[in-house]
């Protein structure tokens, strides 16, 4: 188990990342390393090879005024000083060593170069150990050979510092990033393993259960793993209600069918009681109600069917952009003559030219619905008023419907968009209670806002507000409360 525990650990992506982060990081250091150990001694050889040239020049100035004699003088003397920082090989053409405390050089070199010599930087020194010198090598006019060097001891312990603590940086780096990697990755294998858990619980039904996004009962840290969960539980919020939703079809169906399916029962045993009685006017009727039943069931089964499609948002493939001027104006000369036949005013403000993105054909029958019940609620004589214009805010346009009818409750307006829904005054009049239904699919669809509020001195106020605009006119006047 804990072995599989430490697998499951190294195969996260988290452990991988750190590994790559450690790689790049050590390149990165290369990098750096190459640029400061150049920087650091060149700097240093710099120095030293300062110091020789300008020895060089003092002694070259002398072998000019005085020869190779003056020259050797001049190297025995500054050896005397036993604090002096340079060593000094001074031969003649033959090779022969004329003054200084370098050994012999059996073959000359001419310029800088770095030498390991078995003597110590001044007269004093009887160690033998070899020493790391900067050296400089200078022919003379005459035939000779004068060799500098400086102890170059310094320049090498620097060498071996940087690299060590190059070295040792290295190895405190990828250990870290090892450790580093494991606690990152034992971290957010312990977040996948809850979010795993929870995802099982889910899937064997337990629709509740939502994924994790606290910790030790504090509140998250809002990391992509907290935005992860909270994305996925407002999704499983929106499965669950569509679950409860088609658990709730299902009984609402199963309830409100029946009352249909048992009347049309009985008209068919009247249908059948008359034809045992010969009764041929008897049957017709029968078979006329039959029929209106069916065809009730039809429009309800229909209904459903039509909000089922449209919440899958296929319909939104189809969409293109809307004259909702147009399509409103088109609705009410539809409805003109059924509110004449109640005595019913229904006034208008519509501002033109007002263009959405969306379906006509399902932004007409939304319409539709909403002016067909202001005017079924609405008593005989009522004024129905109808505007579009721009929302508060100029988010968008707005279609606003008002009527003084007898309005709906408060508590009960989020209710009246649910399936089979209807108020307990409406029960009596005809409809299946998905004309609100359809409405409010549609109008998630289009992304758009319904909202309901009492309407001044009585009544129920529509407003339908939509945001996917694409012309509103700077003429469209602002609703008004």
């Amino acid at each position: 188990m804990k072995h599989q525990r430490w697998a499951d650990l190294v195969r996260t992506t988290s452990f991988r990342l750190a590994l790559l982060y450690a790689l790049l990081f050590g390149v990165s250091a290369v990098v750096l390393f190459a640029v400061f150990y150049w920087a650091a001694i060149g700097a240093m050889s710099g120095q030293l090879d300062a110091g020789l040239d300008a020895e060089r020049a003092v002694l070259e100035d002398r072998y000019r005024k005085g020869g190779i004699g003056a020259l050797s003088a001049a190297i025995t003397e500054r050896l005397k000083n036993p604090v002096h920082p340079l060593s000094y090989l001074l031969q003649d053409v033959s090779g022969r060593v004329l003054a200084g405390n370098l050994p012999a050089v059996p073959s000359l070199r001419v310029g800088r170069s770095e030498i390991e010599a078995p003597i110590g930087t001044s007269a004093v020194d009887v160690d033998y150990e070899p020493i790391v010198f900067r050296t400089l090598g200078v022919p003379l006019n005459g035939g000779g050979f004068l060799f500098l060097g400086q102890d170059a001891h310094s320049l090498d312990e620097l060498r071996e510092f940087v690299v060590q603590a190059f070295g040792w940086g290295a190895a405190a780096t990828l250990v870290l990033a090892v450790l580093g990697g494991m606690a990152m990755s034992t971290s957010v294998l312990r977040r996948v393993e809850a979010i795993n858990r929870a995802s099982e619980r889910i899937m064997a039904g337990d629709l509740k259960r939502r994924l994790p996004t606290t910790k030790g009962g504090r509140t998250g840290t809002g990391d992509e793993f907290d935005r992860l969960a909270a994305n996925l539980n407002v999704m499983l919020d929106r499965i669950e209600g569509l679950v409860q939703g088609l658990r709730q079809v299902s009984t609402d169906i199963a309830h409100d069918l029946r009352t249909p399916l048992g009347r049309l029962r009985r008209t068919l045993e009247l249908a059948r009681d008359s034809a045992l009685a010969d009764n041929g006017s008897s049957i017709l009727t029968a078979i006329e109600n039959a029929t209106a039943e069916v065809d009730m069931l039809l429009t309800t089964f229909g209904a459903l069917l039509r909000i089922a499609q449209i919440e899958t948002g296929a319909a939104r493939r189809g969409f293109a952009p809307v004259d909702l001027s147009a399509v409103l104006e088109a609705v009410l000369e539809v409805y003109t003559s059924a509110a004449e036949e109640k005595n019913q005013t229904l006034g208008r403000r519509i501002a033109a030219g007002i263009r959405v993105i969306g379906d006509r054909a399902l932004l007409t029958q939304m319409l539709a619905n909403l002016v067909e019940n202001a005017l079924r609620h609405s008593p005989v004589g009522a004024n129905i008023e109808v505007a579009l214009c721009a929302s508060s805010g100029a988010k968008g346009p707005q279609v606003t419907i008002s009527d003084d009818g007898p309005g709906i409750p408060e508590a009960e307006r989020h209710k009246v968009f649910q399936r089979f829904y209807r108020l307990d005054v409406s029960r009596s009049t005809p409809g299946n209670g998905l004309g609100l239904a359809l409405v409010a699919a549609i109008t998630d669809l289009h992304g758009a806002e319904i909202r309901l509020f009492d309407n001044t001195p009585r009544g129920l106020r529509v407003e339908l507000i939509f945001t996917e605009t694409i012309t509103l006119p700077a003429t469209a006047k602002e609703c008004r409360g």
